[in-house]
């Protein structure tokens, strides 16, 4: 995925953007440019890397609900892990 990860950044030009593995998150505070680029989001990775975005787990949402990522849910000053994640941590650290 670094090709696409070079054409988020640099023909984009999206200044917040974080990726592990398949999972990615664009942070801005325009709502009208996060829709725009979806659909040249869905586009790239359609057509250069035979890649179908997820329409369920896809959105757009204010800072203030949250943002799912990686098993957990991050607020501007507050981090959420889910029980399922922690336990999971939990069970490799006492092993």
């Amino acid at each position: 995925l670094d090709p696409f990860d070079h054409c988020i950044k640099e023909q984009l030009m999206v200044k917040y953007y974080v990726r592990y593995m398949d999972d990615f998150v664009i942070l801005s505070n325009d709502k009208g440019f996060l829709k725009d680029i979806r659909s040249e989001i869905d586009d790239y990775l359609s057509n250069r890397l035979g890649l179908i975005l997820n329409t369920n787990v896809v959105m757009i949402n204010k800072r203030a609900n949250g943002l799912r990522f990686l098993g957990s849910r991050i607020y501007p000053r507050l981090l959420r892990i889910k029980n399922e994640s922690l336990k999971r941590c939990m069970m490799f650290t006492i092993a």
